[in-house]
């Protein structure tokens, strides 16, 4: 079984990047923030992702956060 990551979601900074990540990885999902390093230069927000299996909680999860 081959694990993918698919985006979660982008949250316009950071911040709320990790305030999410901190919340999946409580709950058990391993997740990635991408785009953190030139979001400081772009503003286009950071992606974050989790591995296909893990989509749909992680989505429940976030869906109960106020980002």
């Amino acid at each position: 079984m081959r694990m993918e990551q698919v985006r979660l979601t982008t949250c316009a900074n950071d911040f709320k990047a990790h305030l999410l990540q901190s919340q999946l990885e409580a709950e058990g999902i391993p997740s990635f923030i991408s785009n953190e390093i030139m979001h400081s230069y772009t503003n286009d927000g950071c992606d974050v992702y989790v591995n296909d299996f893990d989509y749909e909680r992680a989505v429940d999860i976030m869906s109960g956060l106020e980002l």
